[in-house]
Formats: structure tokens, C-alpha cells, sequence
């Protein structure tokens, strides 16, 4: 899955707010990079970091020639803002689009997460623990638990052909 970036807003603390082009938002922490990795320690002083920008065609965000962090770093490791049900439906559907059956339960996970698992649980008629399980990486969940997560959430399963 390749995800482009549309516009950044920079935050206090080294942190930035990415836009995705389907619509997420994503909130990545660079305190551990700027400490941890020589090539992002320039990044410490304030007035460099705020000169971030997206990189020409949103593959990434960018500081100088030699200083940039690509799109899917953000992506995979950055913390996923969903403020509203326009929100899920995005994040669910970019994830589910790029066919990694490992990421989409990941997505839904963080969704059960923000949305409470004792809310959605109720939603689908069984118990948190059940649902908790189910999410906990432990062992794969069954397609008839997601089908019904994803109902909980308001959402519907839909097919359609591959592109070719």
C-alpha cells in the first residue's frame, strides 16, 4: 500500500500531523528518531524541524537535501487520529484496499481501542473479553468477528472487481 501525503501540520514537542490523501490522519512523534539516529539529530533544533514541508508528490515529508522521512513510515508507526465516523470509514477502507489481511485487523483493533471494546462488544452481542481476544493478535480472528465488528461500527462489506 502506498498512501500519499497531502498536507502536514507541525505540533509542539517534534511531533507532526500528516493528512493522507484518502483522508487519515496520522500524529508521528520524532523525539526517539532526533535522539536515536544521527542522520535526524539536526531535527532537535526547533527551527529546522519547523521547516518540514511534504515532499513533492506527498511520497514523504521533507527538511533539506539530506533530511527526509517517507510516507509509509508515518503511516505504519504514527498514531491514528479518528474523531469521527467519516474518520473509521476512511481509515478502514485505505487499509482494507491494500489487501494485507494482518494490517486490516490492526486497523480494527485500534479502532475497537478508540471507539471502547466494551461499547462494541455490546454493539455485536458478545462479551469485551470476547472481543478483546479476538483483537489481541494471539490468534486470527474469525471472518464472521469482523463481519460483525464491522457492522458494530456502522460500516458494510461491499466486493468488487480487481483492477487490473
Amino acid at each position: 500500500m502506498f498512501v500519499k501525503i497531502k498536507r502536514i501540520e507541525i505540533l509542539p514537542d517534534f511531533k507532526i500531523k500528516a493528512l493522507y490523501d484518502c483522508g487519515v490522519v496520522k500524529t508521528y512523534d520524532f523525539n526517539a528518531l532526533i535522539q536515536n539516529h544521527k542522520a535526524f539529530k539536526p531535527l532537535g533544533q526547533k527551527s529546522l524541524f519547523n521547516q518540514a514541508k511534504v515532499d513533492c508528490g506527498g511520497y514523504g515529508i521533507c527538511w533539506t537535501d539530506d533530511i527526509d522521512i517517507d510516507s509509509s513510515e508515518i503511516w505504519y508507526n504514527g498514531t491514528t487520529t479518528l474523531e469521527d465516523d467519516e474518520d473509521i470509514f476512511n481509515y478502514i477502507k485505505a487499509v482494507a484496499e491494500e489487501s494485507e489481511p494482518e494490517n486490516i485487523i490492526k486497523a480494527i483493533q485500534e479502532v475497537a481501542k478508540i471507539k471502547g471494546y466494551n461499547k462494541l462488544a455490546e454493539k455485536m452481542g458478545v462479551g469485551r473479553e470476547s472481543l478483546y481476544k479476538s483483537l489481541s493478535g494471539v490468534t486470527k480472528p474469525r471472518f464472521e468477528t469482523i463481519y460483525k465488528i464491522l457492522q458494530a461500527l456502522g460500516l458494510r462489506l461491499s466486493i468488487k472487481p480487481a483492477e487490473a
